[in-house]
């Protein structure tokens, strides 16, 4: 058994390396409210950051303004982004370009407030890209990618001519998640799927559907007899259910958009986020007459499962402290 064990833990880990060395189109999910004058600008810190901003205009006169503090060499990159919501697809948004050295280009709108030199963003409408990380997809309608001319503020301002929507703004370019950002990406990507246009019927029900046929195998089968095992079963229905989920927004978001090579990441990460919970489940389904699981091998999985965005969080937590012994595993041995 301890060989088997090491032997899943080893595959999971190199898996994981492969998916780490694979993430370099992930943003940090993050909101942006009451940002409708220079004065109020959201401050984007660390702009240099990969970051992205989901938010909507509610009015054609709406303006969205942000700002980034900038020394000169660094990367200026910002890409502005839109859904594919049926009733949006006319919603084409701009964004000019604010701050100290740059080019006067374009107009915008007399409702819009400006500072310095202004440069204007050509916007259009492309084909939907799919992202790997989430997984998602969206339409690419203006980028602006230099190195900073000058030290100093830098302002982006997102209006539309063409009426109200939702619009994302992807600013920064450097890869970088703290801790708290990648544990709490399960729930943050439920956000944007809700940005996206999604109804909450068709992001909770790979959960309810994986859960519920879990429960009612495990009750026909009549496999676990003990509260430990049960315990340990349920913590590994919640990790299923999230992967289940995973793969059906790959599946959901790959329909709508171009389809690219980066659809093998996705199912990498499906891939380890299942070989978890299958991990977890068979934890829970070790003969009845043995009554000791294995602690060490429910603790790695959802020590990782943490860092693979999968579990919703709660079953990674559920999982340490149940290894740990909090719910009253102290006959559980290594």
């Amino acid at each position: 058994m301890v060989g088997n064990t090491s032997k899943t833990t080893i595959l999971v880990l190199l898996m994981i390396l492969v998916f780490s060395v694979g993430l370099t189109s992930a943003h940090v999910p993050r909101d942006a409210e009451n940002n409708t004058g220079l004065n109020s600008a959201e401050v984007i810190d660390n702009p240099t950051k990969s970051w992205a901003i989901y938010s909507q205009l509610t009015a054609q006169q709406n303006v969205s303004y942000f700002q980034l503090n900038m020394e000169k060499g660094e990367r200026l990159f910002v890409q502005l982004f839109v859904t594919t919501r049926a009733a949006e697809q006319q919603f084409l948004p701009e964004f000019a370009l604010m701050g100290p050295g740059l080019t006067n280009n374009g107009t915008v709108p007399n409702y819009v407030e400006t500072i310095g030199n202004v440069s204007v963003m050509q916007s259009s409408r492309s084909e939907s890209e799919y992202e790997p990380f989430g997984p998602s997809h969206q339409i690419m309608v203006a980028v602006v990618d230099i190195p900073v001319p000058q030290t100093g503020i830098y302002f982006v301002a997102v209006y539309s001519q063409t009426g109200s929507g939702h619009f994302g703004l992807a600013i920064g370019s450097n890869e970088s998640f703290t801790l708290s950002e990648t544990i709490l990406n399960p729930i943050n990507v439920i956000q944007v799927y809700r940005w996206m246009g999604e109804s909450w019927l068709l992001i909770i029900f790979p959960y309810l559907a994986t859960f519920g046929i879990g429960l009612v195998l495990i009750k026909r089968y009549n496999g676990l007899q003990t509260l430990e095992q049960w315990i340990v079963y349920l913590i590994g229905l919640v990790f299923l259910s999230s992967s289940v989920s995973f793969i059906w927004q790959t599946i959901y978001n790959a329909s709508q958009s171009q389809v690219s090579a980066m659809i093998f990441l996705s199912a990498a990460i499906a891939l380890v986020q299942t070989l978890i919970a299958s991990g977890i489940i068979i934890v829970a389904r070790k003969p009845v007459e043995d009554r000791k699981l294995p602690i060490l091998q429910l603790l790695i999985l959802s020590i990782i499962g943490l860092f693979v965005w999968t579990g919703l969080i709660v079953g990674p937590i559920l999982g340490i402290l149940t290894a740990i012994g909090i719910f009253g595993t102290n006959q559980l041995k290594l």
